[in-house]
């Protein structure tokens, strides 16, 4: 509460006082936060953020509530950390809209909500065949490495080993290789 005195005076000079008391009574202020995650994450890597709220009438401890109003399939809110990670497939649609809300123990509450982009980060290709292990004495041996790349770019095949006489079209993965006599045995072949 708050004493308050207020005077009046005449033009005589003559006053008169009122004192009284004003009691100020508390009401529930509702909560914030007090930041929010991080707008980026590169594709494949963990995004982890601790929400944390705050309340004016500073309960010890505050009882808050932290939920989740909005998040990409890829997050989740567990034991008070908005974690996942992003996967490739989650680029196309990103940015991703994060929405919490922090509630006190009185029902009021206060939302925040951020965006967060994936960033593409170039993933290797991965070969989709199977090579031809064996080949009879005198033949030719044909195998076609096929591989596919997420991102759609242009691969290029390298053979960091091959047996001599064997070649490799570095545009279509193509390897032909004569075999002769000289050649029976274990063969290695390296492509990437």
């Amino acid at each position: 509460s708050a004493q308050v005195t207020v005077t009046v005076r005449d033009a005589q000079n003559q006053s008169v006082a009122i004192v009284y008391n004003v009691t100020i009574t508390a009401v529930n202020d509702a909560p914030s936060f007090t930041g929010t995650g991080s707008t980026t994450v590169n594709q494949n890597s963990l995004y982890s953020f601790t929400p944390a709220g705050t309340d004016i009438e500073a309960y010890n401890p505050p009882a808050l509530t932290i939920s989740s109003i909005t998040m990409p399939s890829w997050l989740t809110l567990s034991g008070g950390i908005v974690s996942g990670t992003p996967h490739q497939s989650h680029i196309a649609s990103s940015p991703h809209t994060v929405a919490l809300r922090v509630t006190d123990s009185q029902g009021l509450f206060a939302d925040v909500s951020w965006q967060i982009t994936v960033v593409n980060v170039n993933d290797p290709p991965v070969f989709t065949s199977s090579p031809t292990l064996s080949v009879s004495e005198g033949a030719t041996y044909t195998y076609t490495a096929t591989a596919v790349d997420s991102e759609n770019t242009v691969m290029t095949y390298t053979g960091t080993t091959l047996p001599s006489g064997a070649v490799l079209n570095t545009s279509t993965g193509a390897i032909t290789w004569v075999t002769n006599n000289s050649k029976v045995g274990v063969n290695p072949f390296v492509i990437t």
